[in-house]
């Protein structure tokens, strides 16, 4: 078993683990004829809500408990369309929407009120540049691979069993080696986390808190490092 088996293998446990633990509290405390679109919605509409109070400078402390709320829905919907089977790509689609409307509102609070230096923006947008430059090419040489294998092209298959043992899977085509990984999946979380503690540490004054979150940040930069190495390492031998 190789990086790559084990990544999908704890990315693959890491879902379980969280469909174990928060699926019967899902259970619990959401009605039967609540979907998890109607969840990512009200994230969406809490955001917005947010926003308001934000535009209508209310206190950093009502801002804040409106966004903290919204956050917590965002473990909710996911969990809750896997347990009732309920996944649709519609609902992936408001997820997502949800996500990074959650996310640029409190990114943009967080700069605001000056939480977030210059130096970890920097670790943070320096190997996300670097992703973005090696997915592209990385789908690219996806689709070429899963296109034309079937046509006995010798380089491309040569180009697909070096991707599938830089990435672990099986020589075939159409396997994929964007899957998200345990890293990627932890990416948002953690941003979220961080932001979280960042906005509840200064708005009730809790410079621990807040230290927590700068913690939670450093977490996401060593993580977009990693996937940065990452990127390279399989477009090296994707390419080459």
């Amino acid at each position: 078993m190789n990086w790559r088996s084990v990544a999908h293998w704890s990315a693959t446990l890491e879902q379980r683990v969280r469909d174990v633990v928060l699926g019967p509290v899902v259970d619990f405390i959401i009605p039967r004829f609540v979907r998890p679109n109607h969840i990512s919605v009200t994230r969406f509409g809490l955001v917005v809500v947010a926003g308001i109070a934000i535009l209508a400078k209310t206190s950093l402390t009502s801002q804040v408990v409106i966004l903290l709320v919204a956050s917590t829905t965002d473990c909710l919907d996911g969990v809750l369309a896997r347990r009732r089977r309920q996944c649709t790509a519609l609902g992936s689609l408001i997820d997502q929407v949800a996500d990074w409307a959650l996310g640029l509102c409190m990114a943009c609070l967080v700069i605001v009120h000056g939480l977030l230096p210059w130096h970890i923006a920097l670790l943070i947008a320096a190997p996300q540049a670097v992703n973005f430059g090696t997915d592209r090419p990385l789908h690219r040489t996806v689709r070429l691979v899963a296109t034309d294998v079937s046509k006995g092209n010798l380089r491309v298959r040569r180009s697909m069993a070096s991707l599938a043992e830089g990435g672990g899977q099986s020589a075939q085509p159409g396997s994929s080696i964007m899957e998200p990984t345990t890293i990627m999946r932890a990416q948002f979380p953690t941003v979220l986390t961080a932001f979280s503690l960042l906005l509840f540490g200064k708005a009730f004054g809790r410079p621990a808190v807040v230290m927590a979150g700068y913690g939670f940040l450093y977490l996401e930069v060593l993580f977009s490092f990693i996937l940065a190495i990452r990127g390279i390492l399989l477009l090296r031998r994707g390419v080459g």
